[in-house]
C-alpha cells in the first residue's frame, strides 16, 4: 500500500474524522443495547422494538428510489 497519500494534509484529516466517526457509530451499535437492558432496565423486546423504530425513522428520512437519484446531493452553504 502506498502510504504517500497520507502526505496531503486534506486526505488524511478526512481519513481520521472517517475513522473516528465510524468508530463512534459502530460502538453505539454494541453499547446502546448494553446501557438500554442493563441501566435502564428494559427487556429484551423492549429494547428491540426501541431500536427498530430508531433504525425506522432513519431509513424513511433518506431520499431513495427514484426521488433520491433525481435530486442528488446539494452543496453545502455557509
Amino acid at each position: 500500500m502506498d502510504l504517500r497519500t497520507l502526505k496531503h494534509r486534506n486526505f488524511t484529516v478526512s481519513l481520521v474524522l472517517m475513522s473516528a466517526g465510524f468508530m463512534a457509530f459502530l460502538g453505539s451499535m454494541i453499547l446502546l443495547p448494553l446501557y438500554l437492558q442493563d441501566l435502564r432496565g428494559l427487556s429484551e423486546p423492549a429494547d428491540r422494538s426501541a431500536r427498530h423504530a430508531r433504525w425506522s425513522g432513519d431509513g424513511s428520512a433518506r431520499p431513495a428510489g427514484r426521488q433520491g437519484s433525481t435530486t442528488g446531493s446539494a452543496p453545502v452553504r455557509s
